[in-house]
């Protein structure tokens, strides 16, 4: 496991002694950082802020992980570049709106991202509302087929609209480009 945190690695490589998961080590670092093939089944985020979350996305992907889990939090690349359009002016001026309107434009173009790399992919809610805003989570299982015509107009839609171009969808570069060239 990764964290930048100290703290959470430490007690995290507590509890994991404490219950005698001796394969199971946690270090301080960032996903970005990880060099090198690895093989991993499972990859789960919870929380990882910023461009983290599209990271450990992306490494799941480039490792070829069967399964992702990711409790995405903040993602702020989209609200430095959305443009006010028309009738969401108003919505756009007022800062918490447009910040819960990027957040959730971010999940749509993550969980359309990884469908379109072959996962089956699912947004759900993992607890209460009431216990966080940030409660959603993308629930990736690789096994259909990669650059489906459906799933590509829609995510290519969805972002000419808003006149973006996701962090994620750059981050994949090429892999995910080819999906994408065919169609615009």
């Amino acid at each position: 496991g990764l964290d930048l945190k100290r703290q959470v690695i430490e007690n995290c490589n507590a509890i994991a002694k404490k219950y005698g998961y001796d394969g199971l080590s946690f270090r301080c670092g960032d996903v970005k950082d990880v060099i090198g093939e690895l093989s991993p089944d499972m990859i789960i985020t919870l929380h990882a802020c910023d461009t983290a979350t599209d990271e450990a996305l992306a490494k799941g992907v480039e490792w070829k992980a069967r399964y992702i889990l990711s409790a995405p939090c903040c993602q702020h690349e989209l609200q430095k570049s959305l443009a006010d359009r028309g009738a969401f002016a108003g919505l756009m001026r007022q800062s918490i709106l447009r910040e819960r309107l990027c957040d959730i434009l971010t999940d749509s173009f993550r969980a359309m991202i990884m469908r379109i790399l072959g996962f089956k992919t699912q947004v759900i809610e993992f607890v209460s509302s009431e216990a966080t805003a940030r409660n959603i989570l993308l629930k990736c299982e690789y096994g259909v087929k990669p650059g489906q015509p459906g799933p590509v107009s829609e995510y290519l839609n969805l972002r000419d609209y808003w006149g973006v171009r996701p962090w994620l969808e750059e981050r994949f570069g090429a892999l995910l480009g080819k999906h994408l060239e065919r169609y615009e």
